[in-house]
């Protein structure tokens, strides 16, 4: 029998072969180093076996498919283009909410402001990709998602208040990019202690 971390390495190079990725495009998809990947496809190291996990739910494959001798079939297809259509979908949602409330407001004649409709459409619109960026974890995505999402939700709260002093509520927006920034680089850095 075949020594174990080989096995793993034949698999997890068959699969990401059969999947047509690049050891750097595989890194980037799952937060790890083109190194690591090329140290787990060499059998030099095995992944964790949370990276393990995450490997077979990447692939549509059952762990058993990455560390057991056999031949390693063809990997389902990707959840992305489901997950994709669900958030255009849902995106696509938003905009139909919007676009109904406009054309009610029209017929309101007390509304003068009814395109407030689709401002209002826009960080809703940033909160749905940002959920999408998450689920395909994508931290870089989401980073920029989210702080559209915040600074797209102060704009529409200070056009539907329309005071003078409302460019104060902009104040807010500063420490909450502090913190996607920060969450961010958390966020990578604790996948690079990983590896």
């Amino acid at each position: 029998m075949e020594d174990v971390n080989q096995i793993i390495a034949n698999n997890l190079a068959t699969l990401r072969k059969k999947s047509k990725l690049t050891q750097m495009q595989l890194a980037e998809k799952i937060n790890y180093s083109d190194k690591a990947i090329s140290k787990w496809e060499k059998g030099e190291s095995i992944p964790s076996i949370n990276v393990l996990m995450q490997l077979a739910d990447f692939y549509n494959v059952k762990i058993d498919d990455i560390v057991y001798e056999k031949k390693v079939v063809a990997p389902k297809k990707n959840k992305f283009w489901g997950r994709a259509i669900f958030a255009l979908l849902l995106f696509a949602t938003v905009w139909l909410v919007a676009t109904i409330c406009f054309v009610v407001f029209k017929f309101i004649p007390s509304i003068t402001r009814e395109w407030l409709s689709f401002i209002v459409a826009i960080p809703v619109s940033f909160f749905a990709l940002s959920l999408f960026s998450i689920i395909l974890k994508n931290t870089l995505c989401t980073s920029i998602f989210a702080s559209f999402f915040v600074w797209t939700t102060i704009l529409a709260i200070s056009l539907l208040i329309n005071s003078y002093q409302i460019w104060i509520i902009y104040l807010i927006g500063c420490p909450l990019q502090l913190i996607i920034i920060l969450g961010a680089i958390l966020h990578y850095l604790r996948h690079r202690v990983k590896e």
